[in-house]
């Protein structure tokens, strides 16, 4: 015996995965460089593992101390700014030692211009949001664009657009937890490794006809299905939206223990809500009870 509810979430999250990330700077650092310093001023004779560390350095100090500026020399070796400001004396150089990779800077003078008073600021890039981001990210795995946003305007009074909050939170998403892309494409490893490690589990993935495309899976760990046994007979049936960039629904079979708590028994990814999709998740649940 089975009942249904249809009480799951049904809007769009709203969000555009089009674009590209045009304005990202892959690296190892994932936070925002500190300057040695106590005062937190770029200084001479500050060091930096290498000329990129220098370069994320320098552009944090701009958006915290509110200027901008343009690049005079930038390569492997040297690294030189000067202000964008009219009439601004400011200027940065720093170059490797004994050869590189680490860098120090040689000299650095004191703006003349004070700070932008606009509210923008162009070095607030995609590679700086996304190590403002990521430490964030990984505490709170919900962090929305909206409170990047505010989070990033309350502390260095510099508004960004939402569009490079969402791509930048994508992007660090992707590089704490991995792509969606690649998760799909170690099902096939990780329905074998639960098979083996949990003797008695029923996971597969079904395939696009005449393709290796994925098109849905079934999972039902031997631990749950020895446990429904204890539980009573019957069983609960749901789904929600996946809110991935490959979007999908999640099926769900849910019994209830003997304490009444819910008691997950099995699982189903499947593209769409329909009679298909549905049929095909029960024929292999009974399948799955039955054996």
């Amino acid at each position: 015996m089975m009942w249904s509810s249809d009480d799951g979430e049904r809007e769009d999250d709203g969000e555009d995965t089009g674009g590209e990330f045009t304005d990202f700077e892959w690296c190892a650092t994932t936070t925002l460089s500190q300057p040695v310093n106590e005062a937190g001023v770029l200084c001479v004779g500050q060091e930096f593992a290498n000329i990129a560390d220098l370069r994320k350095a320098v552009a944090d100090d701009a958006v915290k101390n509110k200027y901008e500026y343009r690049c005079v020399k930038s390569d492997t070796a040297r690294y030189t700014m000067k202000c964008k400001a009219e009439n601004c004396d400011w200027w940065l150089h720093g170059s490797i030692i004994d050869g590189g990779p680490t860098c120090s800077i040689k000299s650095v003078t004191r703006h003349t211009c004070g700070d932008i008073s606009k509210l923008s600021n162009v070095n607030a890039k995609a590679s700086w949001v996304s190590r403002f981001i990521e430490p964030r990210l990984s505490d709170k795995p919900d962090y929305s664009p909206v409170d990047i946003v505010k989070d990033i305007y309350r502390q260095y009074g510099v508004k960004i657009r939402y569009r490079l909050a969402w791509t930048t939170k994508e992007v660090a998403k992707a590089r704490i937890a991995g792509l969606d892309d690649d998760g799909f494409r170690n099902l096939r490893m990780y329905y074998e490794e639960v098979q083996r490690s949990n003797p008695g589990s029923r996971a597969f993935v079904q395939t696009e006809e005449g393709s290796p495309r994925f098109k849905r899976l079934f999972y039902a760990l031997d631990a749950c299905l020895a446990g429904f046994m204890h539980c009573c007979p019957l069983l609960g049936l749901d789904d929600t939206f996946l809110k991935t960039r490959h979007k999908g629904i999640l099926l769900c079979a849910t019994a209830v223990d003997v304490e009444g708590h819910l008691f997950p028994v099995a699982f189903a990814i499947v593209p769409g809500e329909d009679r298909d999709n549905w049929f095909w998740f029960l024929h292999h649940l009974c399948a799955t009870l039955q054996s």
